[in-house]
């Protein structure tokens, strides 16, 4: 469970576009405070640029994260990689 923001910053003439996906978690959850964030938050990148890449199915985060993407930043989600990837 998420909600994603996008938008873009401006400062001395440059622009710089950003996309933010706040996790929510189930009420269960929210109770469990540890340092699960990261791993959590690499996992959702991940399975959305996996889902991108391959065009399988996504879930509603996903397809948000994707829109946001797509029509607010103006990106194609397929150009994206994850910061360890080697290309």
């Amino acid at each position: 469970m998420g909600k994603v923001y996008s938008g873009s910053y401006t400062c001395a003439g440059h622009v710089v576009l950003y996309l933010v996906v706040v996790k929510i978690g189930k009420p269960s959850e929210r109770s469990r405070l540890d340092n699960r964030g990261q791993r959590d938050s690499q996992m959702v990148i991940m399975h959305f640029l996996n889902k991108a890449h391959f065009n399988t199915l996504m879930n509603p985060l996903e397809l948000e994260i994707s829109h946001q993407i797509k029509n607010a930043i103006g990106v194609n989600p397929t150009f994206l990689t994850h910061q360890q990837t080697r290309i």
